[in-house]
């Protein structure tokens, strides 16, 4: 009868610390997975803004203000600069068309899912000059078929050239 009891005990720990193990498995999991997608998107939203500061001249959106588009060109001191998703990883190319064969900015892990840019013009009518502004939206999301690694991140920033 005792032997019972210790056996009955001894299984309810066994599945007690298997139950904490996976816990802190799938906690770890997500851990990993929010500061894979969180990275890169400050990597990514760090990059554009660094080129949109040394920008002499911002093409795509064009004018008038307000204008969306999924691209930005913009020309620096390096060339003229183009930022694209193209299959479902964020792009830059320097002098010539964004596409697939373009330098990826984020990693394998994450995806992509959202990126807009829209030109605002700032018309100061005394000094006869116009600010050009623009506004980036991004969206990542983190590669996976597993709801358990379910995740995703947003950020808008806005940024002149200098």
């Amino acid at each position: 009868m005792e032997l019972l009891i210790y056996t009955a005990l001894l299984a309810s720990m066994s599945i007690v610390i298997v139950n904490v193990f996976f816990g802190l498995t799938k906690a770890r999991g997500g851990i990993t997975v929010r500061t894979e997608v969180n990275s890169n998107l400050r990597f990514a939203v760090e990059k554009i803004n660094q080129d949109i500061r040394a920008a002499s001249v911002i093409s795509t959106p064009a004018s008038p203000g307000g204008t969306i588009s999924p691209d930005i060109v913009m020309t620096t001191v390096e060339g003229e600069i183009t930022y694209c998703i193209s299959s479902n990883k964020l792009r830059r190319q320097l002098n010539g068309t964004c596409n697939d064969s373009s330098a990826v900015v984020t990693s394998d892990k994450v995806n992509v899912t959202a990126l807009t840019f829209t030109r605002f013009e700032n018309t100061n009518s005394i000094l006869s000059k116009t600010v050009v502004t623009v506004q980036t939206s991004i969206n990542i999301a983190y590669a996976s078929t597993s709801p358990d690694l379910n995740y995703s991140a947003n950020q808008v920033t806005i940024q002149s050239p200098l």
